[in-house]
């Protein structure tokens, strides 16, 4: 199996990220669309704030979720990507929170150079070499393109909505 390169990476968690905007969007527009009224208005405000503090953990249980049954999230399955632990298995749900949190916590520190050192020859962040973890391409095809076409699309819909 290939090794993900950083900008397939990148490519993953740029889609991720507009997948989550893109409900967060929805879920603002039917709030606010929804309720005419001052009174109304406000609730919908403190429903936002509701949803805005609970936004990090959403995101938490969409990776950490999705990575343990699906082997990635949406933007790496849509690559061709697959997270494994350093025996080639799929991550429990263990090893993919401590990922997910403290891993993806040490390769944010020093303005995300953690997650830079995917540009070296091993392709390693430092969440990956915390946990023996590994990003592989599923099989020797190139998706790139397939996901630029959706982050276009999801840029668009975001930009409209």
């Amino acid at each position: 199996m290939i090794k993900a390169t950083f900008w397939e990476r990148l490519l993953a968690k740029i889609i991720d990220h507009q997948i989550f905007c893109g409900l967060v969007l929805l879920s603002f527009l039917v709030a606010t669309l929804s309720q005419p009224n001052l009174t109304s208005t406000i609730s919908s405000f403190l429903l936002l704030l509701v949803l805005l503090l609970l936004l990090p953990l959403l995101k938490l249980f969409y990776d950490i979720y999705l990575t343990t049954r699906f082997d990635g999230t949406v933007g790496k399955l849509l690559l061709g990507l697959k997270v494994v632990d350093e025996n080639d298995k799929p991550l429990h749900l263990t090893l993919s929170t401590f990922r997910h949190t403290a891993g993806y916590l040490l390769s944010g520190v020093l303005c995300g150079l953690g997650y830079l050192w995917t540009l070296k020859r091993d392709r390693l962040a430092w969440h990956d070499l915390l946990t023996n973890t590994r990003v592989f391409r599923k099989d020797g095809h190139d998706r790139v393109f397939v996901g630029l076409v959706t982050v276009v699309i999801l840029l668009t819909v975001n930009f409209f909505a």
